[in-house]
C-alpha cells in the first residue's frame, strides 16, 4: 500500500477573488508565492476550484470532440470490448478548438507565475479513460493503474519550466488519484520496470542498469518515497512537472471511471533533449507506450530535421502556440 502524503497548498486558500482568474503572485511572503514554492520543491500541486463550471464544460467539449476524432498521430489502446481507454495522445497545437479553449483558461498565467517565467507555449494534449475491471497495459483485468514513470523518458525536452494540468471530470477520492513522489523531478531519471509496459520483457530491463537506472519496485526500494494525492472535485485541477515520478492509482468499484484530459506546455526554461527514445532497445516500445506522436508514419523522430540537444524547445513550436510572452498578454 503506498503511503501517500497531505494534500499540498489548495489555491482556494490564496485569496477570495473569483477562482477562475489567475494565480496572481504578490510582493513579499504570501499563500501565492507559498503555492509556486510548493510546486517547484514537490514538483505538484492542486488548484481547487480552478475551473468554473463553464470552463469545465469547455474542457469537457475538447475531451469528448477528440474522442470522437480519427487520432491522425497517436495511440489507440483498447479495452477487451473495443473502446478506448487512451484514445488519443498527438501533438495538437494546430487544433483550433483546443488552442481557443487553452487561450480562454488561464492556464498560461498561472503557469507563468507557478514556474517564474515570462512565456508559455502549449504543447499538447492526451486522453485517458479508465474503467473499473478493465486490464491496464496488457495487465491482469483487475488492474486499471497506470505504473509509476517520468514522462522525461519518452518527451524530448528537459527543464524547470514543463509542467502539465491534469483534469478529471468526475470527483476523484485520493485513492484512486494520481500519486506523485515528492521532489522526484529533481532526480534521476529511470527507465521503467521490467514488464510494467507493452512489450517488455518481464524480467529484463530495456537497457543496461549502467545506462540508466531502474525505477524501484519494492516497498524497501520506496521507503524514502514522499507521495503526494488528493482527493478531487470537478473543477480541481493538478499541476504536475512531467520530470516527477508518478502514477495513477487504479480505478474501483466505488470510483468506476475516471475521464482525464491532460494539457502540457513548456516555458522559458526548456531546451530540446533526445532522451531515452534515442536508445535503440527502447525506441519501438516507447512508440507503442507514450508519445508515439512524436514520430511519423515512417516511425521517424519528427524532431530529428528540426533541433538539436540544446536548442530552445519553442523553436520547434508553432507560433499559435505561444500563449503567454513578449507581445502577446494571456487571458
Amino acid at each position: 500500500m503506498l503511503g501517500l502524503g497531505a494534500p499540498l497548498v489548495s489555491f482556494s486558500l490564496i485569496s477570495s477573488a473569483p477562482l477562475t482568474a489567475a494565480l496572481r503572485l504578490r510582493a513579499g511572503h504570501s499563500q501565492a508565492a507559498a503555492l509556486a514554492e510548493e510546486f517547484q520543491q514537490n514538483g505538484a500541486v492542486v488548484l481547487r476550484g480552478f475551473l468554473s463550471p463553464s470552463l469545465l464544460e469547455k474542457c469537457r467539449k475538447v475531451y469528448d470532440d477528440a474522442l470522437n476524432q480519427p487520432v491522425r498521430r497517436g495511440a489507440q489502446v483498447k479495452y477487451p470490448d473495443g473502446t478506448l481507454y487512451n484514445p488519443a495522445i498527438g501533438h495538437r497545437t494546430d487544433d483550433e478548438a483546443v488552442l481557443d479553449m487553452v487561450n480562454e483558461v488561464p492556464f498560461a498565467s498561472t503557469l507563468a507565475e507557478l514556474w517564474g517565467s515570462e512565456s508559455v507555449w502549449f504543447f499538447d494534449h492526451e486522453l485517458w479513460w479508465k474503467r473499473h475491471g478493465d486490464s491496464d497495459n496488457g495487465r491482469s483485468a483487475e488492474r486499471s493503474d497506470t505504473p509509476f514513470h517520468q514522462d522525461s523518458l519518452a518527451v524530448p525536452f528537459r527543464g524547470l519550466h514543463v509542467g502539465l494540468f491534469w483534469i478529471c471530470f468526475q470527483p476523484i477520492p485520493k485513492e484512486n488519484c494520481l500519486q506523485v513522489v515528492k521532489g522526484s523531478h529533481r532526480g534521476p531519471v529511470y527507465q521503467l520496470a521490467p514488464g510494467t509496459i507493452f512489450g517488455m520483457d518481464p524480467d529484463e530491463p530495456m537497457v543496461p542498469e549502467s545506462v540508466q537506472p531502474v525505477m524501484p519496485m519494492t516497498e524497501d526500494e520506496r521507503a524514502h518515497w514522499e507521495y503526494c494525492a488528493w482527493d478531487l472535485e470537478p473543477g480541481d485541477v493538478v499541476v504536475v512537472h512531467p520530470g516527477t515520478i508518478h502514477g495513477s492509482a487504479p480505478v474501483s468499484a466505488s470510483c468506476p471511471e475516471r475521464h482525464t484530459l491532460v494539457l502540457r506546455f513548456v516555458g522559458d526554461d526548456c531546451w530540446f533533449s533526445k532522451g531515452a527514445v534515442y536508445i535503440r532497445e527502447t525506441r519501438e516500445i516507447l512508440q507503442k507506450a507514450f508519445l508515439p506522436s512524436l514520430h511519423n508514419d515512417k516511425g521517424e523522430y519528427i524532431y530529428d530535421k528540426e533541433l538539436r540537444p540544446g536548442d530552445h524547445f519553442s523553436s520547434f513550436l508553432s507560433p499559435q502556440s505561444l500563449l503567454l510572452g513578449p507581445g502577446v498578454t494571456a487571458r
